[in-house]
């Protein structure tokens, strides 16, 4: 079936379940998951904007200031 609207943009991974509530083609499933897995260690920008705007360069944001907003706001 199709995902819904509101997640259709995701990838997924459709799987069936037997009746012993077992996978269906684990060996399959399972090199696919290895596969997307790897595919989502490398470097992707998902943003709009950078992606129309070729000329628009991404800001690089020092990890520790992340950190720091994240305990300001906690």
């Amino acid at each position: 079936t199709r995902l819904p609207f509101d997640v259709s943009p995701l990838q997924a991974i459709p799987y069936r379940i037997n009746k012993d509530e077992t996978l269906e083609n684990i060996e399959e499933t399972h090199k696919l998951l290895v596969k997307r897995l790897q595919e989502a260690r490398k470097p992707h920008i998902d943003s709009p904007v950078f992606q129309l705007l070729q000329d628009v360069k991404t800001q690089e944001i020092d990890h520790s200031k992340i950190d720091t907003f994240r305990d300001k706001v906690t």
